[in-house]
C-alpha cells in the first residue's frame, strides 16, 4: 500500500481494513455490553438434549439464548457429539431429521445442512 496507495489492490485491502476495523470496534462494544451486564457470571449461551445408546449417538433437540447469537455456540455441538461418539465406540450420529415449510424460517434447515459434513 505505501508503494501505490492508489492502485485498485491498495483501495480494496484499505476498504477491508476498514470494514474489518469498524466490525471489530462494534463487536468490542457489544462484548462490553455483555461484560457490564453479566460480569464473571457464568453465562448458558445454548443447551442440548442428547442420547447415547450403544449403537447411536441422537441429538434430540438444540436451542440457543438470541442474545448469544453472535458466539455460535450451537455450531460446535455436531463436532462434540462425533467425538464422544467416537469416544464411546459409538458407529452412527442421528442429527434427525426435520419436518416443515421452511418458508421464512430455514435457520435450523441452514444449520443443519452446514454442519452435517
Amino acid at each position: 500500500m505505501e508503494t501505490i496507495p492508489n492502485s485498485e489492490k491498495s483501495l480494496y485491502q484499505l476498504s477491508e481494513f476498514t470494514s474489518q476495523f469498524y466490525t471489530f470496534t462494534v463487536r468490542k462494544v457489544e462484548a462490553q455490553t455483555l461484560i457490564d451486564k453479566y460480569g464473571a457470571e457464568a453465562v448458558i449461551l445454548s443447551g442440548s438434549l442428547l442420547v447415547y445408546t450403544p449403537v447411536e449417538a441422537i441429538s434430540l433437540f438444540s436451542s440457543s439464548y438470541t442474545e448469544f447469537n453472535k458466539f455460535y455456540a450451537p455450531a460446535d455441538l455436531p463436532a462434540y457429539v462425533r467425538r464422544e461418539a467416537i469416544k464411546r465406540n459409538i458407529p452412527f450420529y442421528n442429527f434427525f431429521g426435520i419436518l416443515g415449510n421452511f418458508v421464512g424460517s430455514e435457520g435450523v434447515l441452514r444449520f443443519k445442512q452446514n454442519t452435517t459434513g
